[in-house]
């Protein structure tokens, strides 16, 4: 079976819990079925270009720990290594986190928006 060389992340949910927040995803092949992962890496920053307050975290699991995060726009992209070893990119994603996040929010549904091609 040939594995996408490309692959989605759906259904993004913020959780903030304890100072933290935790984001998780659903792994999505191009095709629309599942893609099967032992270990996600996942870049976060305030720019599209992922220069500025870039931040990285490992998972074995669709979700991670982000730490702090401010109220505002925020840009996303994940490589999944797959159990044969194969390392795939995601697109990269625009998503918001709330207002009063981590203060009188706790839990928001995110959409995980595309980036344009680069």
């Amino acid at each position: 079976t040939l594995l996408p060389s490309r692959w989605r992340a759906t259904g993004g949910l913020l959780r903030h819990q304890g100072g933290q927040t935790e984001l998780r995803w659903t792994p999505q092949s191009p095709e629309g079925g599942p893609l099967t992962a032992s270990r996600y890496t996942l870049e976060l920053a305030t720019d599209a270009g992922f220069t500025r307050d870039v931040r990285r975290a490992e998972s074995t699991e669709a979700r991670a720990a982000l730490g702090e995060l401010a109220s505002g726009t925020w840009y996303l992209r994940l490589k999944a290594t797959t159990p044969d070893g194969r390392t795939l990119d995601s697109d990269a994603y625009r998503f918001e986190v709330p207002s009063n996040w981590g203060q009188t929010v706790f839990d928001s549904a995110v959409t995980l928006d595309p980036l344009p091609p680069r």
